[in-house]
């Protein structure tokens, strides 16, 4: 429901001030001030006035002062401010004007034109405001598709390598797609349309607008599910992957989460743990149980920089990397703590470079025994 606009009368006459109350007072919620220092501070203070009435001769500080100081404040220059006076010299309604001033209106009242006049000014107002969504509306869409062609110039060119390196040994050996071909070919289409959901589900997390599907998730089998399908890229780099607790306790590790959204914060950390180990260390991954939390931790040999260590979880940070989005460790520690969790790191150039998610149990009531 939209909300009754305010309008602010500054007048030092208490009858000017009745006046145009009474005439207006069925269309806005009317404030009044009887000085300039008193209309400033209205001004500068939530829910500020949609539009202010302004007497040009007041004892004191006049209403040119009070409009030169609206105008010169970041914080009520776009109130539209309208002048009262009666007054006729054309010269003291040009200053009015050069200071900001949006109209004049004449005293005596004629109150139907004052009505129209506000009026008119408000309708202003309202398509100004409605223009500022709008573009802030435009501004997330072309947010949305920078990352969207983001994803699609790095994190799409592998899987869709795969695809098109299956299709063109086929086409040059000549070969009839035999069913493991095929099978490598719909993983690596699958994992290309994962990527695109978990961008638009992404973007839904950070407007808080996502419609979060929480299910019981064994986090030791999801740990266990990525590291087997990290075997390969593991070997290529001659990295040995070590779990520690992973395999000894499913019923301790269990949380409520979504399970492709646990996977996508997992593998990201996994992937950039593997990335940053040298040929020949050790990806070292532990989980336990802490009280109420899951604390699932990351080891490996590799140092974060120093020039990125304040802004390791921000978006779109990335050092060394040919290929890569800069939002894997932002969009984990995003999941995390849509999960009620949250994600740190810890590095140094001795002990290597430690993540540790943690993650709230599942909580399980009295007669339940799922």
């Amino acid at each position: 429901m939209e909300t009754q606009p305010r309008l602010l009368i500054v007048d030092d006459q208490p009858d000017n001030i009745r006046i145009l109350m009474h005439a207006m007072g069925h269309e806005y919620l009317m404030i009044s001030a009887h000085n300039g220092a008193a209309a400033l501070e209205i001004a500068r203070t939530e829910p500020q006035p949609d539009i202010i009435l302004l007497d040009v001769m007041m004892p004191g500080m006049d209403g040119f002062e009070v409009c030169r100081r609206l105008k010169a404040d970041r914080e009520t220059v776009r109130i539209p401010v309208i002048f009262l006076t009666s007054l006729t010299d054309p010269v003291h309604e040009v200053e009015g004007l050069e200071l900001g001033a949006a109209d004049y209106l004449a005293k005596p009242f004629n109150l139907p034109v004052v009505r129209a006049r506000v009026k008119t000014h408000y309708e202003i107002v309202k398509n100004r405001r409605q223009l500022e969504v709008q573009n802030r509306q435009l501004l997330e869409s072309q947010k949305l598709r920078d990352e969207l062609e983001s994803i699609t110039r790095h994190d799409l060119k592998s899987p869709l390598a795969v695809i098109l390196g299956f299709i063109q040994l086929m086409l040059h050996e000549k070969m009839n797609p035999s069913v493991i071909f095929l099978e490598q070919m719909e993983k690596a289409g699958l994992q290309m349309l994962e990527m695109i959901n978990g961008s638009l589900d992404l973007y839904r997390i950070e407007q808080g607008v996502y419609a979060y599907h929480p299910s019981n998730i064994v986090v030791s089998r999801l740990v266990e599910r990525v590291v087997g399908e990290r075997h390969i890229p593991a070997q290529k780099r001659q990295v040995r992957v070590i779990l520690v607790g992973v395999r000894e306790d499913h019923d301790s590790s269990q949380i409520m989460a979504e399970e492709l959204l646990g996977y996508s914060m997992f593998a990201n950390l996994l992937d950039n743990a593997l990335e940053a180990t040298p040929v020949g260390g050790e990806v070292i991954i532990g989980l336990r149980r802490e009280g109420d939390w899951v604390i699932i931790s990351l080891s490996n040999p590799g140092t974060v920089p120093e020039a990125i260590r304040d802004r390791f979880f921000d978006k779109f940070v990335t050092f060394g990397k040919r290929q890569g989005s800069g939002i894997g460790t932002y969009s984990a520690r995003l999941i995390a703590r849509l999960f009620g969790g949250d994600i740190t790191m810890e590095t140094d150039e001795i002990k290597g470079t430690v993540l540790t998610i943690r993650l709230p149990v599942l909580v399980r009531h009295a007669g339940t025994n799922d």
